[in-house]
């Protein structure tokens, strides 16, 4: 039993390394965040209600997102992937607390998180739920 013991911890000394080791790494590569870092940050659902080309931008969508108690507007940055009226109504993830930017004439209050796609198009985080309760904090 004792060498049993012994194995166990000898494989979770090693393991530990490797997660220290790799901790290390990604701090020295500016990889990793704190904790406290990741609480600051405030994600709601919300629903897309409307959605437009700006003119003279060909990568940014100008939408409004409900997230319960307000509107946002957003530039996204997905219009040579989706048109306008093909994501009415999606319920999406929204990044809240981001500093405000300027993206041409358009302020964007937020960012719609979406993941890298196949051939570089972007997949919106959606929620499929029939009733999901818009400004739901994610956890």
């Amino acid at each position: 039993m004792d060498s049993v013991n012994a194995e166990i911890k000898g494989k979770d000394n090693s393991n530990e390394n490797t997660i220290n080791n790799k901790a290390e790494e990604m701090k020295n590569n500016n990889e990793v965040i704190t904790m406290d870092d990741f609480l600051k940050i405030k994600m709601k659902l919300g629903k897309i209600i409307e959605a437009e080309k700006i003119e003279g931008m060909k990568k940014i969508l100008k939408i409004r997102v409900d997230i319960g108690n307000e509107i946002r507007e957003i530039g996204a940055g997905i219009a040579l992937f989706y048109n306008p009226e093909d994501i009415i109504g999606k319920t999406v993830v929204v990044l809240t607390n981001l500093q405000p930017r300027k993206l041409g004439n358009l302020i964007s209050n937020g960012m719609i998180l979406a993941a890298d796609g196949p051939d570089g198009k972007p997949l919106l985080l959606t929620v499929e739920d029939k009733d999901p309760i818009l400004g739901s904090e994610i956890h």
